[in-house]
């Protein structure tokens, strides 16, 4: 299987056992402890985007928006039958909604925290795909 990644950012995955990490009870926040390494690097990619609209909706306040829709998305990069790529949440709804294939389309597992005061996760647990 082979990985490619549709954000601007690295993928890091993380070890999913219980003694590398904690649970924050205040923030929910999962945190990894100091001494945990990668166990996989994905390599920032391209940045795969969906065009986002909001629905018609008549409101006195102009803060609030119709439902979220999207209108189109970036074309996938050419790729095997192999292949998985590592998209947004938002792209793959999108896709969804489009009705467009989403079985090769993943999206990060368990978004972990270096601290507490981190306010960007460093890694994940895995990808989900399809």
């Amino acid at each position: 299987m082979q990985f490619l990644n549709g954000t601007s950012h690295e993928i890091v995955i993380i070890p999913e056992d219980p003694s590398t990490y904690y649970v924050d009870e205040k923030t929910r926040k999962i945190i990894l402890n100091e001494e945990v390494k990668p166990i996989f690097v994905i390599e920032a990619g391209i940045n795969l985007n969906a065009k986002p609209y909001n629905l018609e909706l008549q409101c006195e306040h102009p803060f609030v928006k119709g439902a979220l829709k999207f209108s189109s998305v970036d074309p996938l990069p050419e790729m095997g039958e192999d292949t998985v790529i590592v998209v947004s949440n938002m792209y793959r709804s999108a896709c969804l909604e489009l009705g467009l294939p989403t079985k090769q389309l993943a999206t990060i597992r368990g978004s972990v925290y270096r601290t507490k005061e981190c306010t960007k996760p460093y890694g994940c647990f895995g990808l989900n795909v399809g």
